[in-house]
């Protein structure tokens, strides 16, 4: 579930993509395809995906949907970088701090200003 959402979110898996069949899915990641179908439903539940007649699973055409799947998941990527820095000793203020001279950088291809 979570690397199709990923797929989905960076773009991969474009809007009205065709979702690879259950047996191919189980076989690539060697697991149940009773697993894979259990994903797929709450996928699913979640508008991520839907099931078309005669076509199968396809990505969501909502906009909306995908938009908030990613802002969903940057702000688990920035939680997981605050609890990742606290853990070496900065506080949110440092932690900020850092990233914006990081931003500011050549490095991130931005400016000059100072690192």
């Amino acid at each position: 579930m979570d690397e199709i959402k990923e797929q989905i979110a960076r773009g991969t898996l474009e809007a009205g993509a065709k979702i690879a069949s259950i047996r191919e899915m189980a076989s690539f990641y060697a697991v149940n395809p009773n697993t894979v179908q259990r994903a797929l439903l709450e996928l699913e539940r979640e508008g991520l995906i839907s099931t078309k007649r005669a076509i199968g699973k396809t990505v969501t055409e909502d906009t909306k949907v995908v938009q908030e799947l990613r802002e969903n998941l940057a702000a688990l990527t920035l939680e997981n970088c605050l609890s990742s820095m606290e853990a070496l000793g900065y506080n949110r203020e440092e932690t900020a701090g850092l990233f914006n001279r990081r931003m500011g950088s050549r490095e991130w291809g931005v400016g000059n200003e100072e690192r």
